[in-house]
C-alpha cells in the first residue's frame, strides 16, 4: 500500500506508517526543516516544503497514485485556545486545499486530522465545504476519536475524517473498536 503524507510531520511518516508497511510515494510539510529530516529517513522519496510552489512541480503527477493519503494541515486557526484566531485566514484553509489536492488524484482513502473546533469552526461552514467538496465521489466518515484508546500514546481528542472512494467501500469491513491500554507508553517509539 502506497501513501503520500500532507502536513504530518516527520513522526507520522518516520514512525507510525513506515511501521505499519506502507510505502511513501510523495511527502508534503509546510516546514523545510520537518521535509529534510523525513528525506533522511526515507532519501529516494520525493518531497516538498512550499505549498504555493505544488502546482508548477512534479508533486502533482507524483502524488496522483498514492493509494493513500495522510493530511494533518496547521490547525492553529481552528482551536480555541488561539484567541486570536481566523477562520478565513489562509491557515484555516489549509485543509480545503489539503482536500483539493486529495481530489486531483486516483487515491482510494483519505485520512484528515482536525482539532475537535474545526467542525464548529466559521459555525460549521468550513466543515460543511469539506464535506459537499467530497460528497460526489467519497464517503466521508468523521469520528472523534482520542488515540490513547488505539493504544496510542497522546490523549488528546482529535477529528479524524476518513474519505472513502465508492468502489473501495463496498469491501469496507468497519472501523476498530477502542481497545483498553494495558500498557503505558512513553514515546512513539515504544508503542511502535
Amino acid at each position: 500500500v502506497t501513501y503520500s503524507e500532507y502536513f504530518g510531520g516527520v513522526g507520522h511518516a518516520s514512525y507510525a506508517w513506515s511501521a505499519l508497511a506502507l510505502t511513501p510515494v510523495t511527502y508534503f510539510d509546510s516546514s523545510s526543516k520537518r521535509a529534510f529530516a523525513f528525506g533522511e529517513t526515507h532519501p529516494g522519496v520525493p518531497r516538498w516544503s512550499d505549498f504555493s510552489k505544488l502546482e508548477a512541480s512534479s508533486f502533482i503527477s507524483a502524488n496522483r497514485n498514492s493509494d493513500v493519503v495522510i493530511a494533518g494541515p496547521l490547525c492553529s486557526d481552528h482551536t480555541q485556545l488561539n484567541m486570536t484566531r481566523d477562520p478565513r485566514s489562509p491557515t484555516a484553509r489549509l485543509i480545503i486545499d489539503s482536500l483539493r489536492l486529495f481530489l486531483r488524484g486516483r487515491h482510494k482513502i483519505g485520512v484528515f486530522e482536525a482539532v475537535p473546533s474545526f467542525v464548529d469552526v466559521d459555525g460549521g461552514k468550513l466543515f460543511q465545504e469539506f464535506c459537499d467538496l467530497a460528497a460526489p465521489d467519497f464517503t466521508v466518515m468523521p469520528l472523534l476519536l482520542n488515540p490513547r484508546q488505539f493504544g496510542g500514546v497522546q490523549t488528546r481528542k482529535r477529528w479524524y475524517i476518513i474519505l472513502v472512494r465508492a468502489d473501495v467501500l463496498q469491501a469496507k469491513q468497519g472501523f476498530p473498536s477502542p481497545r483498553p491500554v494495558t500498557r503505558n507508553y512513553s514515546t512513539i517509539r515504544d508503542f511502535l
